[in-house]
């Protein structure tokens, strides 16, 4: 089945029950990424995007409605 012993043990290992992840933390240190800078506040509290924007209503589409139409 296997080509070889070692090959075999070692998919009998990640096959069994026995083998778990193990948990790592892991923290890029500042400037090692491009992407990774310091938080100053929340972007909940102080959003980047625009807020309180117009939303249009079309009102409910016509799948929506033949769909409840049918639960009944």
């Amino acid at each position: 089945m296997f080509k070889s012993t070692s090959a075999g043990l070692v998919a009998l290992t990640f096959l069994s029950g026995d083998a778990k992840a193990a948990k790592t933390k892991y923290r890029p240190p500042a400037g090692a990424t491009p992407w990774y800078k310091e938080a100053t506040h929340s972007t909940w509290e102080k959003p980047d995007w625009d807020v309180n924007y117009f939303v249009p209503n079309f009102g409910q589409d016509r799948e929506i409605m033949a769909s409840l139409s049918n639960t009944a």
